[in-house]
């Protein structure tokens, strides 16, 4: 009888000239958030994070997901320099699985989107003391969606969302809190397990959008691509590929040897391409205590 393997997923850091030129980045040890630094609950993986920047901290958001709960709740951690990070604890948990903690400043307030599949809804939640307080808000869209991802382009709030797990839905409004609409194309991408599941937060490039999905042609999570969204109208979704291969892959180190799913990237002033981004190794679940209790920082 084989036993079982599970996948151990770990968060890191990389950076490069261009974002088709990401590596681990220079001078520090990746991953730069693992279970052996999550202190206060028996943990199988983190995964899925979102970064925001409120003063001079960064703050990070992931899915933790809590073997004794046998769900994922949202934890967060915290930064001064990108490089070394302090877990400061769980920040949401509810009665269902909670992943992809989407995280954005909206007029003042920090809000989360975090997916709530199970619970047929895309709840929108408020942070009521940051970064450790937050409320449920209200339901943006009512159905089994994954991975939500918000942005804000051409005077109008979009929603890309996977509709079970390989389908592709666009939703629009003209104010954060709806109502929402269906685009015109209602499904553009149907059961594709290359371009319809998104992989992380979508940025303005050029005149457009870049779009980030999950290549799960070979298996899930196993790697990320690129969109450039050429037109985004209520009845019109162009996009092309950004570039031939794509932008995270497996390989390099053992954290990451076998998926890469996420991406949260942004650009400094000095032309630089950062990004926080996720990565799996295959293991073993008889060998999962080890490397809760592992320490690799010196």
């Amino acid at each position: 009888m084989h036993e079982q393997s599970i996948d151990l997923w770990s968060i890191g850091l990389f950076q490069g000239a261009d974002l088709s030129a990401l590596a681990p980045a220079a001078g520090i040890q990746n991953p730069i958030l693992q279970v052996s630094d999550i202190t206060d609950r028996r943990v199988q993986f983190i995964a899925d994070p979102f970064v925001i920047k409120v003063g001079e901290h960064w703050h990070l958001f992931f899915e933790m997901f809590d073997q004794d709960l046998d769900r994922g709740v949202i934890a967060s951690a915290i930064s001064t320099d990108l490089r070394s990070w302090e877990y400061t604890g769980v920040v949401l948990t509810e009665a269902f699985h909670l992943s992809y903690p989407f995280v954005f400043e909206h007029q003042g307030s920090i809000y989360m989107i975090p997916e709530s599949k199970q619970a047929r809804e895309v709840r929108l939640y408020r942070a009521t003391s940051f970064p450790g307080a937050w409320e449920y808000e209200r339901t943006l869209l009512k159905g089994k969606f994954v991975d939500s991802t918000l942005v804000q382009f051409g005077g109008l709030w979009w929603i890309f969302a996977a509709r079970g797990a390989y389908s592709l839905a666009i939703f629009y409004a003209e104010k954060l809190d709806g109502p929402w609409k269906r685009h015109r194309r209602r499904t553009p991408y149907w059961h594709d397990k290359v371009r319809a599941r998104p992989g992380g937060r979508m940025i303005p490039y050029k005149n457009g959008l870049l779009r980030f999905t999950q290549d799960c042609k070979q298996r899930y999570g196993h790697q990320v691509r690129a969109f450039f969204i050429e037109r985004l109208t209520p009845t019109e979704f162009v996009e092309y590929p950004l570039c031939e291969n794509p932008i995270l892959a497996p390989g390099g180190e053992p954290w990451n040897s076998y998926c890469m799913h996420q991406i949260d990237p942004w650009r400094t002033d000095d032309g630089q391409w950062w990004a926080i981004v996720d990565g799996a190794q295959r293991i073993l679940k008889s060998d999962l205590s080890r490397f809760q209790e592992q320490q690799t920082r010196s």
